[in-house]
Order: C-alpha cells, then sequence, then structure tokens
C-alpha cells in the first residue's frame, strides 16, 4: 500500500513540474550548475622544472572560483539565485513583482556573468610565490570549472532568452512603471 502512495505522490510531483516552461527549467539548470561551478577548479600552475629534479615531486596547485574570485564570487552566486528564481517561483506558486521582466532579469544578469567569465579566461588573476621570486618558471593555467562556469552562464542567459520569448511582450507592458493621469484643466475665471 505505502509503494502506491509514494507512485501517487511522484505521478503528481512529475504533473506540476512538466508544467514548467523550457525557458524556466533552462534557466534553472544553467543557475544550478554556475553555482556548481564555484566549487570545482577554476586555475592552477605546474611547476615545471622542479617537477624534472630527479626525486623531487611534480608540484601540481589549483584553486576554485571560491578562492580565486574575491568579490566575483559572490556576483556569480547571486547571478545563479537569479536564474533560478523563475523555476523556483513556479514550482512555489509565488509571484514575484520585479521593475523589470523576469525573463530579461535573468537574461541581463546572466550575460553579465558571462562576459565577467570570458575576461577571467583572457585576463588571468596574478600568482605571487616565493618560488616566482627564484626564477622557477610559474605557468597559470585555466582548468575545466572555469570552463565549465562559462557554459553555465551562457546555458542561463538562453534560459532568460527563452523566458522573455514564453512570457510574450505582455511581460514587458506589465513592468512599466504606472502612468500618472494627467492634471485635469484649469478653470478659466
Amino acid at each position: 500500500m505505502a509503494r502506491s502512495g509514494i507512485h501517487i505522490q511522484v505521478q503528481k510531483i512529475g504533473a506540476f513540474v512538466r508544467g514548467l516552461s523550457k525557458g524556466r527549467l533552462i534557466a534553472g539548470v544553467g543557475g544550478s550548475l554556475l553555482i556548481i561551478s564555484l566549487f570545482l577548479t577554476w586555475y592552477g600552475f605546474s611547476l615545471g622544472a622542479l617537477g624534472q629534479i630527479p626525486g623531487v615531486p611534480k608540484v601540481d596547485t589549483s584553486w576554485n572560483g571560491w578562492t580565486m574570485l574575491s568579490p566575483g564570487d559572490l556576483f556569480l552566486l547571486f547571478v545563479g539565485l537569479i536564474a533560478i528564481l523563475p523555476a523556483a517561483s513556479y514550482l512555489s506558486g509565488l509571484e514575484i513583482k520585479l521593475p523589470f521582466p523576469l525573463g530579461l532579469t535573468v537574461l541581463g544578469t546572466a550575460g553579465l556573468a558571462l562576459v565577467y567569465i570570458a575576461l577571467k579566461m583572457i585576463f588571468r588573476p596574478e600568482t605571487i610565490t616565493p618560488l616566482g621570486a627564484i626564477g622557477l618558471p610559474i605557468v597559470l593555467s585555466i582548468r575545466y570549472g572555469l570552463v565549465f562556469a562559462l557554459i553555465a552562464a551562457a546555458v542561463a542567459a538562453f534560459g532568460g532568452w527563452l523566458i522573455m520569448h514564453e512570457d510574450g511582450p505582455a511581460a514587458v507592458a506589465d513592468s512599466s512603471p504606472p502612468r500618472i493621469p494627467p492634471a485635469p484643466p484649469a478653470s478659466s475665471k
């Protein structure tokens, strides 16, 4: 008997989630992956010359998104949460009022994250170590977490774009500020 009760609950949840639009689902997945990417390895370096000395093991050091991005990690966490917001609001049944359409908000923040991550790929952070001062070559390389974050931000931005198209022009009209009625005509005496 308990098995059939669980089966009914799973069917209810499945039907509820099936009502989730593609844009909200894609944005939520992209936001979740963006948050997960912060725990993956973003940068690393190898001390090549030290590893070539007989009897000395090769040294490999790497950092995740939390350790290498000072305020950037909080920005990417915020973007991930914003991207999850449309799916979470639908699943919880809460209506969210923002000054901008929800799809535009997700698209804009995920687009900024995409640019930020691309710049982090181009302009790598400086690594200062005492070994660099004595002339050992230190090469800071991009690791899989940074690429994963770039893809996750692109997925979240695509989800935001889909939400904008799914909600249609009515979502843009609803988010505009209220119009102030014109003043009544002045009476002439």
